[in-house]
C-alpha cells in the first residue's frame, strides 16, 4: 500500500518561457515554487529556442536549489513512421537535448505520440523503436512520459498501459511516467474517487516521477476525452483535498493553469492542505 511522504512536497508550475528564462526564473521565486515547467520551442518548432551561453548560464543561477522540467514540443512525436519525418523527429530530439543541458534540465516531459491513421501495434512499434534509437545517446535527459486525454476513438496510445509497457520494453532507468490529472479523467479513471485511486496507485506507483495536477474544466465529463483544464481547484465537482495528500504527499505537482492568479490560488490551497509554508525546498 502507498505511504503518504509528509514534510518532502514540492509544488511548481508551468510557466511561459516566451517571455523568457529571467521571467521564468522570477515568476517561480515569486509564486515560491520548488520546481518550473517550461517549453523551450514553440509546439511546431523543430528546434529550440536560441538561448546563449551567458543567458543559461544567468538562467541556472537565478534558479539555484529549484528543479526545471521541460515539456518537449508535439512536433517531437515517438509514434511518427520511419522517414524523412522521423528523421526530422530525432534531430529535433538532439537540439532539444543540448539546450536543456545547457539549463540544468531534470528531465523532459513528453507525450508518447499520436498517429489517428496508424493501426495501435503499428504506433506502439514506431514508439518503441524510437525511444530506443534515443536513448542511444549517454547524455540524453531523463523522459518522463505522459499520460494523455486520449482521442474520440478511444485509442490506447498514450495510455497508462500503453506507456508501461514501453517501458518495461525499454529497460531504462532514464525514463519514467508522468501522470496528468486531467488526462486521467479524460479517460475514464477518476482518481478523486478513493477505490479508483488505490487501485490505480497499486498498479503503477512504481515508476510516476511527476504529478500534472491539473481540474478538469467543467464541461469535461469522465471518459470524455477531452483535455481542458484552466480551471482552480475550487470550480471542481470532487473535493481534492485528499488526491492533494496522496499526490503531493508523494510525488512532485506541476500545476498548468495558463492564469498565473490561478496557479497561485491552486498553490495556496495545496500548502494548506499538505500544511506547508510558502517556501522552496532545497534538492
Amino acid at each position: 500500500m502507498l505511504k503518504i511522504q509528509k514534510n518532502k512536497p514540492k509544488i511548481g508550475g508551468h510557466l511561459p518561457a516566451g517571455e523568457g528564462l529571467r521571467h521564468v526564473a522570477l515568476a517561480a521565486r515569486a509564486l515560491h515554487y520548488d520546481h518550473v515547467q517550461m517549453m523551450i520551442g514553440g509546439n511546431t518548432d523543430w528546434q529550440p529556442y536560441a538561448i546563449t551561453e551567458a543567458l543559461a548560464e544567468e538562467y541556472k543561477n537565478m534558479m539555484y536549489g529549484l528543479y526545471t522540467y521541460v515539456h518537449l514540443p508535439f512536433v517531437i512525436n515517438p509514434c511518427v513512421e520511419a522517414g524523412r519525418k522521423r528523421s526530422f523527429t530525432k534531430i529535433a530530439m538532439r537540439k532539444y537535448n543540448a539546450t536543456a543541458e545547457a539549463l540544468g534540465v531534470k528531465a523532459f516531459v513528453l507525450h508518447p505520440g499520436f498517429k489517428k491513421e496508424l493501426p495501435f501495434e503499428e504506433a506502439y512499434k514506431n514508439a518503441l523503436l524510437f525511444m530506443q534509437e534515443v536513448l542511444k545517446d549517454p547524455n540524453q535527459i531523463r523522459i518522463l512520459l505522459e499520460t494523455d486525454a486520449g482521442s474520440n476513438n478511444g485509442s490506447a496510445i498514450g495510455s497508462i498501459e500503453f506507456i508501461e509497457s514501453l517501458i518495461h520494453e525499454l529497460r531504462d532507468e532514464r525514463v519514467g511516467i508522468c501522470v496528468d490529472t486531467t488526462h486521467m479523467y479524460a479517460r475514464g479513471t477518476n482518481l478523486w474517487e478513493k477505490p479508483v485511486r488505490d487501485r490505480f496507485l497499486e498498479e503503477h506507483s512504481e515508476r510516476i516521477e511527476l504529478i500534472h495536477f491539473n481540474i478538469p474544466d467543467p464541461d469535461v465529463e469522465l471518459g470524455s476525452f477531452r483535455d481542458r483544464h484552466n480551471s482552480p481547484i475550487s470550480s471542481f465537482r470532487h473535493n481534492s483535498d485528499e488526491l492533494i495528500e496522496v499526490m503531493g504527499g508523494n510525488w512532485p505537482l506541476v500545476l498548468e493553469r495558463r492564469s498565473l492568479s490561478v496557479q497561485k490560488e491552486d498553490s495556496t490551497k495545496i500548502r494548506q492542505v499538505l500544511k506547508i509554508g510558502e517556501f522552496a525546498l532545497e534538492g
